[in-house]
Formats: C-alpha cells, structure tokens, sequence
C-alpha cells in the first residue's frame, strides 16, 4: 500500500489575494497599476511646473524692457494702479467730500511735475502761488458754484500773471523781454491746464448725482492714458518721433495717437 504523502513535504502554497489588496495594487477604473498612475501625475505635475517657470521667465524678461524702455516696473505700477482706483472710486461714490481731498493730492502732483518740466526747458515757474491758487479754484468749484468759480479762474491767473512779473522785477538779472513774455504765458497756462481741469471735476461732483460724471471721466481719463502707453511702446520705440523733447523726452507722436 503506497504511502501517504508526507504534508510537509509539499510545496508552500501562497494565500488567495483578496480583492482588497488587489485593488490596493490597482485603478478601479482603468486597471491599471497605482504606480503607473503615481507615475503620470508626477510627469503631469512636472510637465506644469516646466510650463509655469517658462511663462514666469518670459514674462519677467518682457516687464525688464518695458522697465528699461519706461523707466516703470508694470507689475508695481498695476498693483498701486488698481490700490488708489479701488480707494478713489470708493471716496467717489459713498463720501463726496473726501474725493476732494484726492483731487487736491493729484493737483499738487500735477502741477509739481508740470512745473518741474517747464523749469527743465527753461521757463520760470513760480510754484508755490500756483499750488495756493489751485487750492482756491478746487475749493470754490465745489462748495461755491459755477459762477463764483469762474471769478475765482480769472482771479486766480492774474495772480500768478502778476507774482511772476514782480518775482522778476525784483530778480533784475537782465533776462531778455522774450523769456519774460514766455513765463508770464507759462505762468497762466500751468493755473488753466492743472488746477482749472481739475476744478471742473469739483464742479461736476457737486452736482446731484454728480459722483457718475466724475466716475466717468476718470474711466475716459484712464482708458486714454492706457492707450497712449501701449501705443507709444509698442510704436513709438526709441522716441522715434517725440513730441516736446525738452519738456518730455519719452512722449511721442505714436503715444499721442493712441490716446
């Protein structure tokens, strides 16, 4: 009689794999393996990653000669761009009276850089009388009216006409009749071109509802110097055609035809 196979004799026999371990190994929907998967989402990621940098590197070498052509750093100047809009709209719409106080701010910048370039090309530019006078013509646009206003216009630029002559008479440096004409003019276009323009905005706002006109002006105001900036960078490449190159060197003819 044949002998009983010796049971641990025989080969070791592996376990049944449950299913659970077998979809721990295994995509339930694709079968295919977890590593495999690991594996495309890795390159996936990895593919992105490339992407993201590349992007990243073509946009800081484009922001760097705008920088070099402007003198402006695109993404520091958006970032406050969109800051001061958002704190301006917001005094504009819901207190009145605090916009005045933006508008003050940008008719003192204005006429600082304004007169900063005149007196760069030469002309003499009485700066202190015209910031004061620019604060009378803001104030009585919008507390005092249309009319009073535009006394306060003629008052205020012969004021300015008058500081200028005397400022020179009391100069006496011999300066030639011609330049003198030249900044008595100058001195009256600074108080109409900066202060003047931005009383008509105190005019405006004190009106019922007036907060919409200013609301919209500012949208012209912004969408014609974005134009300008982008056309004249885009066309007007090393001040091919420059409109005031003593004034301001970087405005040109191509900016201009954006605006």
């Amino acid at each position: 009689m044949p002998d009983a196979p010796d049971i641990g004799d025989s080969a070791p026999v592996d376990p049944p794999t449950s299913r659970r371990d077998d979809s721990a190994r295994r995509s339930p929907i694709t079968g295919e393996g977890v590593t495999a998967i690991e594996s495309q989402l890795r390159a996936m990621r990895t593919d992105a990653e490339q992407h993201l940098a590349h992007a990243r590197a073509e946009f800081d070498q484009a922001n760097e000669r705008i920088k070099q052509r402007t003198g402006r750093d695109l993404i520091v100047a958006t970032l406050i761009g969109v800051a001061i809009g958002v704190i301006v709209i917001a005094s504009l719409i819901f207190v009145k009276w605090a916009f005045v106080l933006f508008a003050a701010g940008a008719m003192v910048l204005g006429v600082l850089e304004f007169s900063r370039a005149l007196q760069n090309a030469g002309r003499r530019v009485d700066v202190v009388p015209q910031l004061v006078m620019g604060f009378v013509l803001l104030l009585s646009g919008f507390f005092l009216g249309a009319w009073v206003h535009w006394i306060a216009v003629l008052v205020a630029v012969v004021v300015v006409i008058v500081w200028r002559l005397v400022a020179q008479l009391f100069a006496a440096d011999g300066r030639a009749p011609i330049d003198v004409i030249g900044d008595v003019l100058v001195a009256g276009f600074v108080q109409v071109y900066v202060p003047f323009l931005t009383s008509v905005a105190m005019i405006l706002l004190a009106q019922p509802r007036g907060e919409w006109w200013v609301l919209a002006f500012l949208i012209l105001a912004v969408a014609a110097d974005t134009g300008a900036y982008v056309s004249g960078l885009t066309f007007g490449r090393g001040g091919r055609h420059p409109m005031a190159p003593r004034i301001s060197p970087k405005k040109t003819w191509e900016g201009f035809a954006g605006a």
